[in-house]
Protein backbone atom coordinates (compact mmCIF):
# COMPACT_ATOMS: atom_id res chain seq x y z
CA UNK A 1 0.00 0.00 0.00
CA UNK A 2 1.56 3.29 -0.71
CA UNK A 3 1.72 6.19 1.82
CA UNK A 4 0.61 9.35 1.62
CA UNK A 5 1.28 12.32 3.20
CA UNK A 6 -1.81 12.73 4.83
CA UNK A 7 -4.79 10.33 6.48
CA UNK A 8 -8.61 11.19 6.26
CA UNK A 9 -10.74 9.34 8.96
CA UNK A 10 -14.75 8.89 8.75
CA UNK A 11 -16.57 7.73 11.53
CA UNK A 12 -19.71 7.72 13.45
CA UNK A 13 -21.15 6.20 16.80
CA UNK A 14 -24.78 6.68 18.33
CA UNK A 15 -24.10 7.17 21.85
CA UNK A 16 -26.10 8.81 24.48
CA UNK A 17 -24.21 12.21 24.91
CA UNK A 18 -25.08 14.40 27.95
CA UNK A 19 -23.51 17.66 27.09
CA UNK A 20 -22.88 17.80 23.17
CA UNK A 21 -21.64 21.73 23.33
CA UNK A 22 -18.97 20.70 25.88
CA UNK A 23 -17.53 18.23 23.90
CA UNK A 24 -17.76 20.40 20.91
CA UNK A 25 -15.75 23.54 22.39
CA UNK A 26 -13.28 20.66 24.03
CA UNK A 27 -12.98 19.01 20.35
CA UNK A 28 -12.20 22.46 18.33
CA UNK A 29 -9.58 23.05 21.08
CA UNK A 30 -7.74 19.76 20.13
CA UNK A 31 -8.51 19.54 16.75
CA UNK A 32 -6.53 23.15 16.26
CA UNK A 33 -3.32 22.13 18.21
CA UNK A 34 -3.17 18.86 15.79
CA UNK A 35 -4.30 21.26 12.53
CA UNK A 36 -7.15 18.68 11.87
CA UNK A 37 -9.34 20.01 9.63
CA UNK A 38 -12.85 18.65 8.56
CA UNK A 39 -16.40 18.58 9.25
CA UNK A 40 -17.79 17.35 12.69
CA UNK A 41 -21.59 16.79 13.97
CA UNK A 42 -22.20 16.59 17.25
CA UNK A 43 -25.90 15.43 19.48
CA UNK A 44 -27.25 13.76 21.58
CA UNK A 45 -27.58 11.22 19.95
CA UNK A 46 -24.16 10.98 19.21
CA UNK A 47 -20.88 11.79 16.73
CA UNK A 48 -20.66 11.93 12.68
CA UNK A 49 -17.53 12.69 11.58
CA UNK A 50 -14.80 13.22 8.96
CA UNK A 51 -11.71 14.95 9.56
CA UNK A 52 -8.34 14.57 7.64
CA UNK A 53 -4.04 15.53 8.58
CA UNK A 54 -1.15 14.13 8.83
CA UNK A 55 -0.65 10.79 10.37
CA UNK A 56 0.46 11.41 13.37
CA UNK A 57 -2.64 13.72 13.65
CA UNK A 58 -5.33 11.48 13.19
CA UNK A 59 -3.47 9.04 15.21
CA UNK A 60 -3.46 11.25 17.89
CA UNK A 61 -7.31 11.93 17.26
CA UNK A 62 -7.70 8.49 17.49
CA UNK A 63 -6.55 8.35 20.73
CA UNK A 64 -8.41 11.17 22.09
CA UNK A 65 -11.67 9.53 20.93
CA UNK A 66 -11.23 5.98 22.54
CA UNK A 67 -9.81 7.26 25.65
CA UNK A 68 -13.52 8.39 26.16
CA UNK A 69 -15.50 5.99 27.71
CA UNK A 70 -18.35 6.30 24.94
CA UNK A 71 -16.23 6.49 22.22
CA UNK A 72 -13.25 3.89 23.37
CA UNK A 73 -15.29 1.21 20.20
CA UNK A 74 -15.11 3.79 17.76
CA UNK A 75 -14.73 2.44 14.49
CA UNK A 76 -12.48 4.79 11.99
CA UNK A 77 -12.58 4.19 8.28
CA UNK A 78 -9.40 5.20 7.15
CA UNK A 79 -7.57 6.04 3.66
CA UNK A 80 -4.14 7.19 2.76
CA UNK A 81 -4.82 10.95 0.70
CA UNK A 82 -2.53 13.08 -1.32
CA UNK A 83 -3.49 16.02 -0.34
CA UNK A 84 -6.31 17.72 2.80
CA UNK A 85 -9.44 17.72 1.21
CA UNK A 86 -11.08 20.20 3.43
CA UNK A 87 -10.38 24.35 3.60
CA UNK A 88 -11.32 24.33 7.27
CA UNK A 89 -12.46 23.14 10.20
CA UNK A 90 -16.26 22.93 11.22
CA UNK A 91 -17.28 20.95 14.48
CA UNK A 92 -20.72 22.24 15.43
CA UNK A 93 -23.53 20.53 17.64
CA UNK A 94 -26.70 19.39 15.91
CA UNK A 95 -30.59 17.99 16.94
CA UNK A 96 -29.21 15.31 14.47
CA UNK A 97 -25.99 13.39 13.22
CA UNK A 98 -27.54 12.66 10.30
CA UNK A 99 -30.95 14.61 9.55
CA UNK A 100 -33.95 12.23 9.08
CA UNK A 101 -36.64 13.97 10.80
CA UNK A 102 -38.59 11.17 12.45
CA UNK A 103 -39.06 11.03 15.40
CA UNK A 104 -39.11 8.24 18.07
CA UNK A 105 -36.57 6.03 15.88
CA UNK A 106 -34.36 4.10 17.56
CA UNK A 107 -31.26 2.93 15.18
CA UNK A 108 -30.67 0.11 17.72
CA UNK A 109 -34.34 -1.11 16.20
CA UNK A 110 -32.17 -1.04 12.70
CA UNK A 111 -31.51 -4.26 9.96
CA UNK A 112 -29.13 -6.77 10.09
CA UNK A 113 -25.78 -5.97 9.71
CA UNK A 114 -23.99 -7.74 6.57
CA UNK A 115 -20.38 -7.78 6.51
CA UNK A 116 -19.04 -7.42 2.61
CA UNK A 117 -18.56 -10.96 2.41
CA UNK A 118 -21.91 -11.65 3.78
CA UNK A 119 -23.45 -9.22 1.44
CA UNK A 120 -21.79 -11.40 -1.21
CA UNK A 121 -23.20 -14.44 -0.49
CA UNK A 122 -26.67 -13.20 -0.10
CA UNK A 123 -26.79 -11.63 -3.11
CA UNK A 124 -25.07 -14.94 -5.16
CA UNK A 125 -27.68 -17.06 -3.74
CA UNK A 126 -30.43 -14.32 -4.14
CA UNK A 127 -30.22 -14.73 -8.20
CA UNK A 128 -31.56 -18.00 -7.78
CA UNK A 129 -34.81 -16.70 -7.07
CA UNK A 130 -34.72 -12.72 -7.37
CA UNK A 131 -35.03 -12.57 -3.36
CA UNK A 132 -32.58 -9.60 -2.75
CA UNK A 133 -32.49 -6.07 -4.07
CA UNK A 134 -29.82 -3.36 -2.45
CA UNK A 135 -31.86 -0.04 -1.70
CA UNK A 136 -29.41 3.28 -1.91
CA UNK A 137 -30.51 5.74 0.89
CA UNK A 138 -28.00 8.10 -0.60
CA UNK A 139 -29.12 11.58 -3.02
CA UNK A 140 -29.79 10.55 -6.74
CA UNK A 141 -26.77 12.39 -7.63
CA UNK A 142 -24.40 10.21 -5.50
CA UNK A 143 -25.94 7.43 -7.03
CA UNK A 144 -25.76 8.06 -10.54
CA UNK A 145 -22.02 8.11 -9.81
CA UNK A 146 -21.77 5.13 -8.40
CA UNK A 147 -24.26 2.38 -6.79
CA UNK A 148 -24.80 -1.70 -6.25
CA UNK A 149 -25.54 -3.42 -9.40
CA UNK A 150 -29.30 -3.26 -10.07
CA UNK A 151 -30.12 -1.03 -6.68
CA UNK A 152 -33.50 0.80 -6.25
CA UNK A 153 -32.04 4.45 -6.06
CA UNK A 154 -34.71 6.91 -5.26
CA UNK A 155 -35.03 10.20 -6.37
CA UNK A 156 -34.12 12.24 -3.20
CA UNK A 157 -32.13 15.40 -3.46
CA UNK A 158 -31.79 15.03 0.80
CA UNK A 159 -31.26 12.09 3.19
CA UNK A 160 -34.30 13.90 5.03
CA UNK A 161 -36.95 13.22 1.77
CA UNK A 162 -36.47 9.53 2.37
CA UNK A 163 -39.33 9.27 4.70
CA UNK A 164 -41.78 11.13 1.73
CA UNK A 165 -40.94 8.43 -0.57
CA UNK A 166 -40.63 5.26 1.16
CA UNK A 167 -44.49 3.98 0.69
CA UNK A 168 -43.43 4.16 -3.41
CA UNK A 169 -41.52 0.77 -2.90
CA UNK A 170 -44.45 -1.58 -0.78
CA UNK A 171 -43.58 -4.03 -3.57
CA UNK A 172 -40.21 -5.08 -2.43
CA UNK A 173 -41.51 -5.56 1.78
CA UNK A 174 -41.38 -9.46 1.27
CA UNK A 175 -37.89 -9.22 -0.33
CA UNK A 176 -34.43 -9.17 0.97
CA UNK A 177 -33.82 -5.69 1.15
CA UNK A 178 -29.50 -4.47 1.71
CA UNK A 179 -29.73 -1.00 2.12
CA UNK A 180 -26.27 1.18 1.98
CA UNK A 181 -24.33 4.42 2.27
CA UNK A 182 -21.55 5.78 1.95
CA UNK A 183 -19.95 4.95 5.45
CA UNK A 184 -22.84 3.56 7.33
CA UNK A 185 -24.32 6.33 9.25
CA UNK A 186 -27.58 6.65 7.41
CA UNK A 187 -28.63 2.72 6.98
CA UNK A 188 -28.73 3.32 10.74
CA UNK A 189 -31.74 5.39 10.82
CA UNK A 190 -33.12 4.45 7.48
CA UNK A 191 -32.93 0.69 8.02
CA UNK A 192 -34.88 1.10 11.57
CA UNK A 193 -37.40 3.31 9.27
CA UNK A 194 -38.08 0.76 6.93
CA UNK A 195 -39.18 -1.96 9.59
CA UNK A 196 -41.23 0.72 11.37
CA UNK A 197 -43.17 0.84 7.89
CA UNK A 198 -43.76 -3.01 7.65
CA UNK A 199 -40.57 -4.01 5.73
CA UNK A 200 -39.87 -7.47 6.55
CA UNK A 201 -36.40 -8.70 5.77
CA UNK A 202 -34.24 -5.37 6.17
CA UNK A 203 -30.31 -5.78 6.08
CA UNK A 204 -27.51 -3.25 5.81
CA UNK A 205 -23.41 -3.25 4.91
CA UNK A 206 -21.64 -2.53 7.72
CA UNK A 207 -19.27 0.24 7.48
CA UNK A 208 -20.92 0.65 4.22
CA UNK A 209 -19.62 1.55 0.78
CA UNK A 210 -16.38 2.31 1.84
CA UNK A 211 -15.69 -1.16 3.77
CA UNK A 212 -17.29 -3.27 1.06
CA UNK A 213 -15.37 -1.77 -1.55
CA UNK A 214 -11.99 -1.54 -0.09
CA UNK A 215 -12.65 -5.37 1.01
CA UNK A 216 -13.90 -6.29 -2.94
CA UNK A 217 -13.13 -2.95 -5.34
CA UNK A 218 -14.13 -4.93 -8.09
CA UNK A 219 -17.36 -6.58 -6.54
CA UNK A 220 -20.85 -5.71 -6.73
CA UNK A 221 -20.70 -1.95 -6.46
CA UNK A 222 -19.98 -0.08 -9.81
CA UNK A 223 -18.83 3.30 -10.27
CA UNK A 224 -17.47 5.79 -7.66
CA UNK A 225 -17.73 6.91 -4.52
CA UNK A 226 -18.93 9.97 -3.73
CA UNK A 227 -17.64 11.81 -0.96
CA UNK A 228 -18.50 14.99 0.81
CA UNK A 229 -15.30 16.94 0.79
CA UNK A 230 -12.85 18.78 -2.08
CA UNK A 231 -12.18 15.14 -3.73
CA UNK A 232 -16.11 14.59 -4.45
CA UNK A 233 -15.58 10.92 -5.98
CA UNK A 234 -13.31 8.14 -5.10
CA UNK A 235 -12.08 4.85 -6.42
CA UNK A 236 -10.97 1.42 -5.15
CA UNK A 237 -8.53 -0.50 -6.33
CA UNK A 238 -6.85 -4.12 -4.88
CA UNK A 239 -4.51 -3.30 -1.62
CA UNK A 240 -6.77 -0.46 -0.58
CA UNK A 241 -5.80 1.83 -3.00
CA UNK A 242 -8.04 4.51 -3.44
CA UNK A 243 -8.21 6.59 -6.71
CA UNK A 244 -9.64 10.35 -6.25
CA UNK A 245 -11.67 11.54 -9.06
CA UNK A 246 -9.24 12.49 -11.51
CA UNK A 247 -7.30 9.18 -10.94
CA UNK A 248 -10.18 6.91 -11.58
CA UNK A 249 -9.81 5.73 -14.84
CA UNK A 250 -12.87 5.77 -17.59
CA UNK A 251 -13.80 2.29 -17.71
CA UNK A 252 -14.72 2.37 -14.19
CA UNK A 253 -17.00 5.95 -14.73
CA UNK A 254 -21.18 5.39 -14.86
CA UNK A 255 -22.41 8.70 -15.04
CA UNK A 256 -23.52 11.22 -17.75
CA UNK A 257 -24.41 14.47 -17.93
CA UNK A 258 -27.70 15.37 -16.82
CA UNK A 259 -28.21 17.48 -19.85
CA UNK A 260 -26.18 15.67 -22.82
CA UNK A 261 -26.03 12.28 -21.25
CA UNK A 262 -22.25 12.32 -22.05
CA UNK A 263 -20.06 10.19 -20.22
CA UNK A 264 -18.62 12.39 -17.25
CA UNK A 265 -17.09 11.77 -13.70
CA UNK A 266 -17.55 15.79 -13.21
CA UNK A 267 -20.10 17.12 -10.58
CA UNK A 268 -20.68 20.58 -9.86
CA UNK A 269 -22.73 22.93 -8.02
CA UNK A 270 -25.88 24.35 -10.17
CA UNK A 271 -25.69 28.24 -9.20
CA UNK A 272 -28.14 29.79 -11.96
CA UNK A 273 -31.23 31.66 -10.43
CA UNK A 274 -29.43 31.71 -7.06
CA UNK A 275 -30.01 28.05 -6.70
CA UNK A 276 -27.13 25.81 -5.64
CA UNK A 277 -27.36 22.07 -5.57
CA UNK A 278 -25.43 18.99 -7.15
CA UNK A 279 -25.66 18.12 -11.19
CA UNK A 280 -23.86 15.81 -13.36
CA UNK A 281 -22.46 17.91 -15.93
CA UNK A 282 -19.65 17.75 -18.63
CA UNK A 283 -17.26 21.01 -19.33
CA UNK A 284 -18.57 21.57 -22.55
CA UNK A 285 -22.31 22.16 -21.09
CA UNK A 286 -20.74 23.54 -18.11
CA UNK A 287 -19.00 26.64 -20.19
CA UNK A 288 -22.53 26.38 -22.71
CA UNK A 289 -25.07 26.84 -19.87
CA UNK A 290 -23.56 29.14 -17.61
CA UNK A 291 -24.16 25.64 -14.57
CA UNK A 292 -21.61 26.22 -12.09
CA UNK A 293 -21.03 29.98 -12.28
CA UNK A 294 -18.87 30.67 -8.83
CA UNK A 295 -16.39 28.17 -9.80
CA UNK A 296 -15.80 29.82 -13.25
CA UNK A 297 -15.67 33.59 -11.70
CA UNK A 298 -13.04 32.51 -8.81
CA UNK A 299 -10.97 30.67 -11.42
CA UNK A 300 -11.05 33.66 -13.61
CA UNK A 301 -9.99 36.15 -10.50
CA UNK A 302 -7.52 33.47 -9.82
CA UNK A 303 -6.29 33.96 -13.65
CA UNK A 304 -6.51 38.16 -12.93
CA UNK A 305 -4.33 37.80 -9.99
CA UNK A 306 -1.68 35.52 -11.51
Amino acid sequence: MTTQPFNVLLFYKYTKLTDSAALVAEMKVFCEQHNLLGRILIAEEGINGTCAGTPEATEAYKKYMQEKQEFNDLWFKEQNISHIPFKKLQIRARKEIVALGVEDLDPEDGGIHLKPAEVNKMVDEGKKDNSVVFFDVRNEVEAKVGKFENAVTPKIEFFRELPSVIDQYEDLKDRKVILYCTGGIRCEKASALFKKKGFKNIYQIEGGIYNYCNQFPDGHFKGTCFVFDDRMQIGFEEGLQVKEEQEVPDEKIISHCDFCNVKTKRVVNDERNNGHHLVICCETCDKELDISRIRFKKKKVEEDLG
